[in-house]
């Protein structure tokens, strides 16, 4: 009796949702498989770099990769557990930039290969997105909040 009810509730949520089969001559976008079978695990936010890669970060691998989307090559630019990202961006000086979400940090990857946190203390910190003239904006998730963070010289320093 309690699996015919799981199952009437079910087709009740499709019938009122809308579920419908997909017409098969219908064709809004073509799928293409970039990275097959990879070390890609669990990405989260991406963004295509200076170099012309695409960077995408993982907060459940705590990794940033770069992958040339040419090729389908991927590689680790910044290891667990400092790559904890759930979004990348680039400053417009070619910095990587990314919200560490669990930490509550936005964090930087240096020209000479360090690694900073450039804001600290706001959990739950992403999205995160760079002006063309470096204005620094990131949200909050859960707490309805929208900053802007000043970088003036935070960036552009040798760390």
């Amino acid at each position: 009796m309690q699996s015919h009810k799981v199952g009437s509730l079910a087709l009740l949520a499709a019938l009122i949702t809308g579920c419908q089969p997909a017409d098969e001559n219908t064709s809004f976008w073509q799928v293409e498989t970039l990275v097959a079978g990879s070390t890609l695990h669990s990405p989260n936010g991406i963004t295509f770099g200076p170099d012309n890669k695409l960077y995408a970060g993982s907060v459940g691998a705590q990794t940033i990769y770069r992958i040339d989307v040419s090729s389908g090559e991927v590689e680790v630019v910044v290891a667990a557990p400092a790559g904890e990202a759930d979004d990348v961006a680039f400053a417009p000086d070619g910095t990587l930039v990314w919200t560490a979400l669990i930490a509550g940090e936005i964090r930087a990857l240096r020209k000479n290969g360090t690694i900073d946190a450039i804001v600290t203390d706001v959990p739950l910190i992403n999205p995160l997105h760079f002006t063309t003239d470096g204005r620094l904006f990131a949200a909050q998730i859960g707490f309805d909040r929208l900053y802007e963070f000043p970088v003036d010289t935070t960036l552009t320093s040798t760390g």
